[in-house]
């Protein structure tokens, strides 16, 4: 790489480009010297891009490709470990897509399964963690697509991916499988009244070392001007190191009605009932069937740039499709009752397997009650043959004027 740099005007490169691997990022057994000749192409990306900004530098560190170097005898191993292999195509538009300008200042990027990370071992000391986080509007451009009362508001489903998330890193190896007792104390709106930080208190409530379980009480607060503590969301998460196998919808049913005709993009911002979401948290396709009881519908969720995340990335749980699961409520209140609402708690929320993105996914969501003031329902996301990704049990929506979506004027 030097001697070629060597033989050209490094002012005058317009893009550099190195193929590294994710063995470079995360190391692997027995490939030491392989990792650290991919991480010196990592550090070279990173030392090219501080001389030269204008120039746009990348190190891909690629996952095993499905030909090349990746042998039927090492994709069984591969398959063996639980490692995904990237299909040629998919590789393909992933690298086209790193070469456009939007990724200019995306120095390193991993692309592919990591490494498996063994499970962190336990003790039975349970501790607790505080951590600062501060938010800005700009370093989360998707919440331009969530916009209430003509403010950008955090949904509560990054709110719960937010904690569950930190638990997950306290503890690598370990998933979190459930969050139960979420509770929206005051949201946090991208105003005036945005903090200048607000806090995660962790507290690990107990430890199962033979089930190799950790559960933590989370709550999210800040501090107004005058010093005054306010409280914005709480939950508690459940971490474990073997996540149960998912379970089948019994109740599937993907039989159409043809009650409600609207499709795709036509659910959102076509009104005043309409889905208030922008692209971030799009899209509800098709109404499958409605009763008075339930209401089934096909999602599609195709993932956005990790810029556009910011800082509520999609990792293991997914705010952005977990806030999409919950629209179909949305429909079926305003079909039957001419309401809308936001979510207000959940009793539950439990994940087996990452909901997908890119293609197709279905909710079926049982109403079990409502009120002049909130709705309850439960929320079960499932592939076309029922295998359930997450179920969201007790979810309570209020109920709200549909003025109150509109933007200011």
């Amino acid at each position: 790489l030097e001697n070629i740099l060597a033989c050209v005007k490094p002012s005058q490169i317009e893009h550099l480009v190195l193929f590294s691997s994710v063995t470079g990022f995360y190391g692997n057994i027995g490939q030491s010297d392989y990792a650290i000749a991919n991480e010196i192409l990592n550090k070279s990306a990173h030392l090219f891009k501080q001389k030269y900004p204008q120039c746009h530098v990348v190190a891909i560190n690629w996952g095993g490709w499905d030909s090349g170097m990746v042998t039927p005898e090492l994709k069984k191993e591969f398959a063996r470990r639980g490692i995904d292999i990237i299909p040629i195509e998919a590789g393909t538009q992933m690298l086209v897509r790193e070469l456009h300008p939007v990724h200019h200042n995306t120095t390193q990027v991993v692309i592919g399964s990591p490494m498996p990370t063994p499970a962190a071992p336990l003790d039975s000391e349970l501790r607790t963690y505080r951590i600062r986080r501060k938010l800005t509007l700009a370093a989360n451009p998707f919440l331009h697509d969530h916009v209430i009362a003509g403010n950008p508001v955090l949904p509560a489903t990054c709110a719960v991916s937010w904690m569950s998330d930190v638990c997950e890193k306290l503890y690598p190896g370990y998933k979190a499988f459930s969050s139960t007792d979420f509770r929206i104390f005051k949201g946090i709106t991208f105003n005036e009244t945005l903090a200048d930080e607000y806090i995660l208190d962790l507290q690990e409530t107990s430890k199962n070392l033979d089930h190799h379980e950790i559960n933590f009480l989370c709550k999210i607060w800040s501090k107004t001007p005058e010093g005054k503590t306010i409280y914005h969301f709480s939950t508690q998460v459940k971490l474990l190191r073997d996540i149960p196998p998912a379970p089948i919808y019994e109740k599937l049913n993907l039989i159409e009605d043809n009650i409600i005709t609207t499709t795709g993009k036509d659910f959102y911002q076509t009104g005043e009932s309409a889905l208030f979401h922008g692209l971030s948290f799009q899209q509800l396709e098709r109404v499958i069937n409605i009763t008075p009881e339930k209401i089934t519908v096909e999602c599609f969720w195709q993932e956005i740039d990790k810029t556009k995340q910011g800082q509520f990335p999609a990792y293991w749980i997914n705010g952005f499709t977990t806030d999409l699961s919950t629209h179909p409520l949305w429909i079926w209140l305003h079909h039957y009752h001419q309401e809308i609402c936001l979510p207000g708690q959940q009793e539950k929320y439990e994940q087996f397997a990452k909901t997908p993105y890119n293609q197709p996914f279905y909710v079926s969501c049982e109403v079990k009650s409502k009120t002049q003031t909130s709705v309850i329902a439960d929320f079960f996301v499932h592939d076309k043959q029922g295998k359930i990704y997450s179920q969201l049990l007790g979810g309570k929506g209020i109920i709200f004027p549909a003025k109150l979506m509109q933007p200011k004027a």
